[in-house]
């Protein structure tokens, strides 16, 4: 066989991608009906028995055109308008065409002028008779025109009664142009007007296959087809072009490319159990990873997306046809129904298997203004179709996604903006994880989540909030979305704190029940965040569990959790040296995993345990006072070392001191450690220097008084380290000449 790399058939604008299926259905239809084609880096190759001379003598001589019209639109050329007269003229003249290459298209249009005549009186049908028109042409019309009649529409049991493909616009009408009008002028004029032999009609040949040459272009349109092509503002070199000039052989093979995108009505398992028209590879819009579309462009059901495929193996016409009338793109057990939905399937592999990659494309309101703007087809992105890790997680997202989609769609536009705009930003974050994949793109989508929930938590009552609380992602993010920052370790571990009497961390961060799963105006006394800093929102937060602890005798700081960071991170906080944004979107985010089926085997993140970082000794002193449990001493192999266990029966017991914090808020620091050493000497744990002397080891240092006190809240587990470097060495040996540590 040999290999042509059509140099004139590339992916992109959609008209050449077109015009590349439809040279290749034509070809092995009908001149060879073993040819291969696949893409070659966007550009189409063909592999066939034909010379590439035999290519061009078999399109000069030998192609027969399907008989592409359309009687029930505008500029069909049946009837004897004005309008009609150039289509009328076109179609007179390859039907009066005796040669064998017209053959179908004259049983055709004859068989379409007699049901005309017999139906409809000779007239074009009113708009109330089109549908009953489009079905007679589909039972009627011989085989050679079905497939054509099915991919400019659908039958279906809707009110409507069809459903038109939106590649063809409204059944083969964009506007006021035609498309069928525009397909019957180019062959008119190529195989009639100027003739297959002709110096015009190859040099165009080889130009729109091979892309030789520089042939003069005819003026016709290409509706959304080709961008530049389109006779608008800034659509070609100057201000504005003047005419819409194109190859009439790249119009008339994308046209024949256009069949494979015949329709097939598919049940959908909506709450009406309606009929709609499905047609493969062509969804409803979205603006994820688009971000030149407006907001009045960005909604379901008014524009649509065409994700075209690519596939680098050769492949028959037959396989690329089952590919076509069979594929599409599914998630789980549903169809992707938007732009959307179709990158998390392709990320999901649940696509048709051979294909390598899509070319996304928006149907996008460019040409023209106003109420008459037209669209154009815009290619938006290409993505590569490979299996996402952890794509599935989305799922456990989808159900909210669906509900901040809603609001979006149904409050009144002071309250919808804010939905609109936290969905468009979880929707790219989305989208762009789909695309690259990898933890850092994960947890982006954390990110917006959480931006998303602060936002939605804020003001009105739980019946003037119409998307109920982020809830339900499984402990799976963590690991999942782990980048090995502090910024993470951090929100985890905050996140994660639980206490049977006191309950969530979430509860004070936002108005919701016992589980997270509703807005609770009752909650909202618990709930201290505000529009603060990071910082002092922690400190809010300590505050009111230590309080409510003391309230509800806890022995100890309710600050139980999941997950604990290493002293490094606690360092670094008090520095200032994280980021805080980060950590609060992912906080925000974080909260709304279900932590009670967190399991450390399974979910616990990758930690340096042997970190080598002390914090300042004044955090040593305070954290002591403010621990989640009783500190127990244990002799291991010869060495003490310190444990902290709520469920412990024996050790020493701290008792929070509320007033130590006031302290330290107020800038009152010395007197804050002064009370602080006095409270662990009389719960017997001596510290070094002296209260008398004030020679407290580096307790004085310059530290944010509510970044020290906020640190105090993020759960540890070096317990060790912080013991030791406050309390007196003479304690620490004192207890290991003792056969038995016992308090």
């Amino acid at each position: 066989m040999m290999e042509h790399v059509l140099c004139g058939c590339k992916a992109e604008p959609l008209m050449s991608y077109l015009k590349s299926l439809g040279v290749f259905k034509i070809v092995s239809r009908q001149a060879d009906v073993e040819a291969r084609g696949y893409w070659l880096h966007k550009t189409f190759a063909v592999r066939t028995l034909l010379q590439k001379e035999d290519i061009l003598d078999f399109f000069l001589h030998r192609y027969a055109p399907t008989p592409l019209i359309i009687p029930w639109g505008a500029r069909s050329g049946f009837y004897r308008e004005s309008s009609e007269k150039q289509a009328r003229n076109a179609l007179e003249a390859l039907t009066t065409n005796d040669d064998e290459r017209f053959k179908s298209f004259r049983e055709v249009v004859k068989k379409t002028c007699e049901i005309i005549k017999r139906d409809f009186g000779g007239r074009k049908p009113k708009e109330e008779e089109k549908l009953r028109m489009l079905r007679i042409l589909r039972n009627e019309l011989p085989e050679s025109a079905v497939e054509w009649l099915d991919t400019c529409y659908t039958l279906t049991t809707t009110t409507a009664g069809r459903f038109f493909l939106p590649l063809l616009g409204t059944g083969g009408n964009e506007g006021s142009g035609s498309y069928g009008s525009n397909y019957l002028q180019a062959l008119q004029k190529l195989l009639c007007e100027w003739g297959p032999d002709s110096e015009k009609t190859i040099s165009l040949l080889r130009h729109s296959l091979f892309n030789e040459g520089n042939p003069k272009l005819s003026a016709l349109s290409t509706g959304q087809f080709s961008p530049g092509a389109v006779a608008e503002v800034n659509a070609s070199e100057g201000f504005l072009s003047k005419k819409k000039v194109i190859n009439p052989w790249d119009f008339v093979f994308a046209m024949e490319g256009t069949t494979l995108f015949a329709g097939a009505t598919t049940r959908k398992l909506t709450s009406v159990q309606s009929v709609a028209a499905s047609f493969p590879f062509i969804v409803e819009s979205s603006g994820a990873g688009v971000f030149h579309m407006g907001t009045k462009e960005d909604t379901y059901g008014d524009i649509y997306e065409f994700w075209l495929p690519l596939w680098n193996r050769p492949a028959t016409y037959t396989e690329i046809e089952h590919m076509f009338r069979e594929g599409r793109a599914e998630i789980g057990m549903r169809f992707a129904t938007n732009g959307l939905d179709f990158a998390r399937a392709i990320a999901s592999l649940g696509v048709d298997r051979g294909i390598t990659a899509f070319i996304r494309y928006g149907r996008l309101k460019r040409q023209g203004s106003g109420n008459n703007a037209n669209p154009i087809a815009i290619p938006l992105d290409t993505m590569e179709v490979r299996m996402v890790k952890n794509i599935r997680l989305i799922d456990e997202v989808e159900p909210w996604l669906n509900r901040v989609r809603w609001a979006a769609n149904t409050q009144q536009e002071s309250v919808a903006v804010k939905y609109k705009a936290h969905l468009r930003d979880i929707e790219n974050a989305i989208y762009n994880f789909c695309k690259k994949g990898g933890s850092k793109a994960l947890q982006n989508i954390l990110r917006s989540l959480g931006r998303a929930e602060r936002s939605f938590a804020v003001g009105g009552t739980a019946e003037e909030k119409p998307v109920p609380p982020l809830s339900n992602l499984s402990p799976e993010w963590l690991r999942a979305s782990y980048d090995y920052s502090p910024e993470f370790r951090i929100a985890a571990a905050l996140a994660s704190i639980r206490n049977k009497e006191i309950g969530t961390f979430r509860r004070h961060m936002e108005p919701v029940d016992e589980h997270g799963w509703g807005w609770d105006d009752n909650s909202s006394r618990t709930t201290v965040w505000g529009r603060r800093p990071l910082a002092q929102n922690l400190t809010a937060i300590l505050k009111r569990r230590i309080m409510e602890g003391l309230r509800k005798n806890v022995p100890y700081v309710p600050i139980n959790s999941k997950v604990k960071v290493p002293l490094s991170d606690v360092k670094l906080f008090l520095q200032g040296s994280v980021d805080d944004t980060k950590i609060e979107e992912l906080l925000w985010a974080l909260i709304a995993i279900r932590w009670w089926e967190y399991t450390p085997n399974k979910h616990s993140m990758p930690m340096d345990k042997d970190s080598v970082a002390r914090p300042p000794s004044i955090y040593c002193l305070l954290k002591t006072l403010y621990l989640p449990g009783k500190i127990t001493p244990k002799n291991v192999d010869g060495n003490l070392e310190w444990h902290v266990d709520a469920n412990a029966e024996e050790g020493i017991h701290i008792p929070p001191v509320p007033e130590v914090l006031t302290l330290v808020e107020s800038n009152r620091l010395e007197m804050a450690i002064e009370k602080a050493v006095r409270r662990l000497k009389a719960s017997g744990l001596p510290t070094m220097g002296s209260i008398k002397t004030k020679s407290f080891p580096d307790f004085l240092v310059d530290i944010d008084r509510y970044r020290l006190i906020a640190s105090l809240l993020i759960p540890v587990w070096e317990y060790n380290k912080i013991l030791d470097n406050i309390l007196s060495p003479s304690l620490k040996d004192n207890l290991i000449q003792k056969e038995v540590i016992k308090w």
